[in-house]
């Protein structure tokens, strides 16, 4: 799957994901992917890269799994 790179930049600039050491990081990481899940639409290959990296990383929070 290729994506744009500034469209995929763009959605990382706003999402600002990173590791996330607190719940509320953890809240609007989660937030974020709510945010992509009920759109209606189906996601780009930008946004499913994003949801993937943050699922990721929620996941790593959640249940201390390696990165």
């Amino acid at each position: 799957m290729a994506i744009n790179g500034a469209a995929y930049g763009k959605l990382l600039a706003r999402a600002l994901p990173r590791v996330i050491k607190t719940e509320a990081e953890n809240e609007r990481m989660i937030a974020e992917l709510e945010r992509l899940d009920t759109r209606g639409e189906a996601l780009t290959p930008e946004e499913e890269s994003l949801a993937e990296l943050i699922t990721t990383l929620v996941r790593q929070f959640d249940f201390g799994t390696p990165v």
